[in-house]
């Protein structure tokens, strides 16, 4: 089993590791993007497919329902209008935006 490891600093000295908690349990977190009011990170589960979790302050983390079965994201972003994940689902492309890092919408399959 895989697992992450995550810390965090308020003045980028003094790292401290976050506490054991049940959203960072779930996800192996390889992505993380800050949207100018919380923290998204991106990762796999057990199961291979994406895992989602979130913090407004970087020590307490909150996870999110994921893009489902076969889902595997490799990259996020963030811009102005919010946050871009790319990816694959089920061996297909496949894309997903959020305005505020919660709420996920997949881009239609072609």
């Amino acid at each position: 089993r895989m697992f992450s490891i995550f810390i965090a600093s308020t003045t980028a000295s003094g790292w401290q590791r976050v506490p054991a908690q049940p959203a960072l349990a779930a996800v192996q977190a390889s992505l993380v993007v800050w949207t100018g009011q919380r923290f998204v990170a991106a990762g796999m589960l057990d199961d291979g497919s994406t895992g989602i979790v979130d913090s407004s302050d970087g020590q307490t983390w909150h996870g999110q329902a994921g893009f489902g079965p076969g889902s595997r994201v490799q990259g996020i972003a963030v811009g102005p209008a919010g946050v871009l994940a790319v990816g694959a689902q089920d061996g297909n492309a496949r894309s997903w935006f959020s305005a505020d890092g919660l709420a996920w919408t997949a881009a239609p399959a072609r």
